[in-house]
């Protein structure tokens, strides 16, 4: 009986995913804001309750328990003050490295690795858990020696070839510019063009997201089959660091592909949800990064409002209509957050993606063209030709839209 009553509930995997989540809001605000971490698990039970059983309810804080012992177990530190051990360098930052130690993550301080980097270390190990970063620690390195270099290392290494062959053709700020549209790479990116998209609205697109992903799998999709496009999907996805919004596209493509394969209907919500859920069980500080928050609240505005929106403006062109309905629905959810985290926001964004992102996608398959044309130097410096070309289009855009 218990059992019929849990599967009464539809699209279960929505409740699991947000119940996950939750469990790890809740756990990262214990430790420093114990009543609002109360009041957020109480009330999210409540919402549970009325809105399917006692059963699934019941079901659902057996999830959010195992969802604690997930969290407890990644932030369970069982290292040696006298650290020895096998890390990757995952992130570069102004005056510190974050590591990965048996998918943990690390400061450390002092050191000259670059991205992607594998290296067996000797330091002093200390324990400094920031829950909302997903950093268990800190690092002080004695001693350090690079192994082997792998294929993802030689990914980024691929993504800084390309800059620097594409810096002699066009320039350092052009060639940045490329590096981040195209594969997400922001180290290179002039602040000048970050405060223009911002201003602009158009700053999701220098962050691998669904629009980069979907866009090179729909690519592979025109000339390989599914698998070999799904493959290639994957290895963008390395290339440009995996970032959460990226890992989220991917993990919904997936799900995309294989209801077709299985002859199912497919479910947005629920391959959301999925996405979500498969993301916070590999990584629980996830929830607490900009990227994630940002990637799912904005498809999920998408997903809910964009094909209503679009039928009101069915008098309008069709480009136009999808544009507007797109780029509206996903400010839903993401309003408060750009508020929030950016102490500002732009109405400009409606105009901002209508005209400039079709030009970001042209600079954004170019670049991905780069990656297949880097050994002919005649066809790399043609290609580089052409994006030098539209980054002055695009820039002469930018500028009569900040007159207007």
């Amino acid at each position: 009986m218990a059992i019929e009553k849990i599967g009464e509930v539809k699209t279960p995997i929505i409740y699991i995913s947000l119940t996950i989540i939750i469990s790890s809001i809740v756990y990262g605000l214990y430790f420093k804001y114990f009543l609002p971490a109360a009041i957020v698990a109480g009330c999210f039970f409540i919402f549970i309750l009325f809105s399917t059983n006692k059963c699934f309810t019941i079901f659902i804080v057996i999830i959010f328990l195992i969802g604690i012992g997930i969290n407890i177990n990644y932030y369970n530190v069982n290292i040696n003050k006298n650290f020895i051990g096998e890390i990757r360098v995952i992130e570069n930052k102004s005056y510190y490295k974050i590591i990965s130690f048996k998918g943990k993550r690390l400061y450390i301080q002092d050191f000259q690795g670059e991205l992607g980097e594998k290296f067996i270390i000797k330091g002093i190990f200390t324990k400094e858990v920031d829950r909302e970063k997903g950093i268990i620690g800190n690092i002080k390195v004695n001693s350090s020696k690079k192994i082997k270099e792998d294929f993802r290392y030689k990914l980024y290494e691929l993504r800084k070839k390309i800059y620097f062959k594409l810096e002699e053709n066009i320039g350092k700020r052009k060639a940045g510019l490329i590096l981040s549209l195209a594969f997400g790479c922001s180290d290179y990116l002039d602040n000048e063009d970050s405060e223009d998209m911002r201003g602009m609205g158009v700053i999701h697109a220098v962050s691998v997201s669904g629009l980069h992903v979907a866009l090179v799998y729909g690519i592979l999709k025109k000339f390989l089959n599914n698998k070999i496009a799904l493959l290639g999907t994957v290895i963008y996805v390395l290339l440009t660091g995996a970032e959460f919004s990226s890992l989220r596209a991917l993990i919904m493509i997936m799900f995309l592909s294989f209801s077709f394969g299985l002859r199912k209907n497919y479910n947005s919500l629920g391959a959301l949800a999925f996405s979500a859920l498969i993301i916070t069980l590999l990584a629980p500080y996830a929830p607490f990064k900009l990227g994630f928050q940002l990637s799912f609240l904005a498809t999920l505005g998408i997903i809910m409002f964009s094909q209503k929106l679009n039928n009101k403006l069915y008098k309008f062109p069709k480009y136009l209509r999808e544009t507007f309905s797109i780029s509206l629905s996903a400010q839903v959810f993401t309003i408060p957050i750009m508020i929030i985290a950016f102490e500002e926001f732009s109405i400009a964004f409606i105009i901002g993606n209508t005209i400039l992102v079709p030009i970001f996608d042209i600079l954004i398959k170019l670049g991905n063209l780069l990656l297949i044309v880097l050994p002919f130097s005649i066809l790399f410096d043609f290609i580089s030709f052409i994006i030098y070309k539209v980054i002055n289009f695009l820039d002469s855009i930018m500028y009569y839209l900040y007159i207007f």
